[in-house]
Order: structure tokens, then C-alpha cells, then sequence
């Protein structure tokens, strides 16, 4: 894969540091406490619910 700016190594490396910093700021942003204490089964367990 031939591109203009990148390699296709170097994009699949820039998508990877762009994945990070996404699930960084998502972490940085929730509630942890809540998260900890079943926050996150309970929503899951919504979206499994929408989904069948």
C-alpha cells in the first residue's frame, strides 16, 4: 500500500495511537466509582436487552 503521507504500517501505528487517546478520554470521563460498583454490567446488560 502506496500512499501519499504513510505507509500502510505507519496508518495502522497512527490508528492505534488514535484508539488510545479515544479509550484514555473515555476512561478519564466516566464515573469510576459507579463503573466499580456494576455500572458498566448494568448498562451492558441494557444494550444486550435492545439487541434481541
Amino acid at each position: 500500500m502506496d500512499t501519499i503521507w504513510l505507509s500502510g504500517a505507519e496508518w495502522l501505528a497512527v490508528l492505534r495511537i488514535g484508539l488510545g487517546l479515544w479509550w484514555l478520554e473515555s476512561w478519564r470521563h466516566k464515573d469510576k466509582k459507579a463503573w466499580s460498583e456494576g455500572a458498566g454490567i448494568a448498562w451492558a446488560a441494557g444494550v444486550a436487552e435492545k439487541h434481541r
